[in-house]
């Protein structure tokens, strides 16, 4: 673990000895560095924390900018309501790199809210989604904060997933079904 100390005596070690450069621990000089260790541990440790937040399963920090750089929210979706969640969302767009069959769009519908679908095709160029009517979102201990709620019911950005991203020459009819 990196500390104040650890860059005090790193930055004494580099001094020329004699007797500019006092070495007593109450000396001016020796204060001096103990300050200067202290602001570069404070730097080391945001450097690492900055780290953390290049990644978008990890971020905190910087989550609305990650939002504003994908932008997320779309045409489909608002934000959503747990930071949990928001990861997961700019996750899935950052890694996305799309695909036009109905297996690709049901790995994509298990992704973007783990709702498990079935798609048929009726006629030619028609996608029948089947999804249950009761979805729910449950809350991870490991990822959830404060103030997340435990478990989040229904699945309006489903029907508009599919209509904004769907291949060009296919229609959607979802099917909510028991």
């Amino acid at each position: 673990m990196v500390t104040a100390e650890l860059y005090e005596r790193q930055l004494a070690a580099l001094v020329p000895p004699g007797e500019a450069f006092p070495t007593s621990p109450e000396s001016l000089w020796r204060k001096l560095l103990r300050a200067i260790g202290q602001g570069l541990a404070r730097v080391h440790l945001r450097t690492l924390t900055l780290i953390e937040e290049g990644d978008t399963r990890t971020t905190t920090e910087l989550l609305t900018d990650w939002e504003r750089v994908l932008d997320i929210p779309g045409p489909c979706t608002s934000l959503a309501s747990t930071i949990q969640r928001r990861r997961e969302v700019a996750t899935q767009k950052l890694t996305s790199v799309g695909g036009a069959s109905p297996n690709y769009w049901l790995g994509k519908a298990l992704e973007i809210g783990g709702y498990v679908v079935t798609i048929t095709e009726p006629k030619p160029h028609v996608w029948q989604v089947n999804a249950p009517v009761a979805l729910a979102t449950f809350a991870r201990t490991s990822e959830a904060v404060i103030g997340d709620p435990l478990v989040a019911y229904g699945a309006p950005e489903l029907g508009c997933f599919f209509e904004h991203f769907k291949p060009a020459h296919t229609d959607v009819v979802l099917s909510f079904t028991l």
